[in-house]
């Protein structure tokens, strides 16, 4: 018997299945009571479960791990892709803001150009007339001096005085500028204009998995493969 093993390993081994100690016990001689017919069933027993979990590792885990890692490089590819839609998306959007705002900008432009030619039109109007009354006031003065100047009865007799049209002053111009009152900006009104960003969600998919023969022995996975979705984390989108 092998001294690594006292007397209640060997008569527990043949209650179990692991196949060192009958197989020490074997060679030892010491016990009749195991079986060589039984440890060799075993072993056939456990090399057929090798055997299997050997070819369903090769054909079928491997496989979809391989095809897993393989998909990875495409996923990362895409997640790029659709970032870059997105970039693309967040600018179009923005020109066709700054597009809308140069248009309101251009409109009220050309609304501040059609006043100021409406006021112009009006002041030079006013010049005009105010020009014509000083011309006139002018030659009305020197026709006075020259009355005072001269001896003709006639004339100095025919005069009429003009004073009281012009004792009325010109008015006013009193204009009104319009002023442009600019909007405090509301950036949540603006960002419901704009538009949002849904919220990033990461899970893991159901992949399905592989079942083991019926009747067949198999160990407990150390860990599970993916066969149950589960979320891994939740980004909602803040600014």
């Amino acid at each position: 018997m092998d001294p690594q093993h006292c007397d209640q390993d060997v008569v527990r081994c043949a209650l179990c299945r692991d196949a060192v100690a009958p197989i020490l016990c074997i060679s030892s001689g010491e016990h009749d009571q195991h079986k060589k017919e039984d440890i060799l069933k075993i072993l056939t027993t456990k090399k057929a479960l090798i055997q299997k979990d050997l070819l369903e590792f090769k054909k079928s885990i491997y496989s979809k791990y391989q095809e897993a890692a393989e998909n990875i490089p495409v996923q990362r590819a895409g997640v790029k892709k659709h970032s870059e839609q997105l970039i693309a998306a967040l600018n179009k959007q923005r020109e066709a803001l700054h597009s809308e705002i140069d248009t309101i900008a251009q409109q009220m432009t050309a609304e501040i150009d059609d006043i100021n030619a409406q006021i112009m039109t009006v002041i030079e109007k006013q010049e005009h007339a105010n020009n014509r009354t000083i011309n006139d006031i002018k030659q009305l003065i020197l026709d006075l001096k020259s009355l005072l100047d001269t001896s003709d009865v006639g004339l100095v007799s025919k005069y009429r005085s003009r004073i009281e049209e012009f004792r009325k002053l010109p008015p006013k111009l009193k204009i009104s500028l319009p002023n442009f009152l600019p909007q405090k900006i509301n950036r949540e009104q603006l960002l419901k204009q704009f538009g949002s960003l849904s919220p990033l969600l990461i899970e893991t998919e159901e992949r399905g998995n592989t079942w083991p023969s019926p009747g067949a022995e198999s160990s407990p996975p150390s860990r599970p493969l993916l066969d149950v979705p589960c979320l891994i984390t939740y980004i909602p989108i803040t600014r």
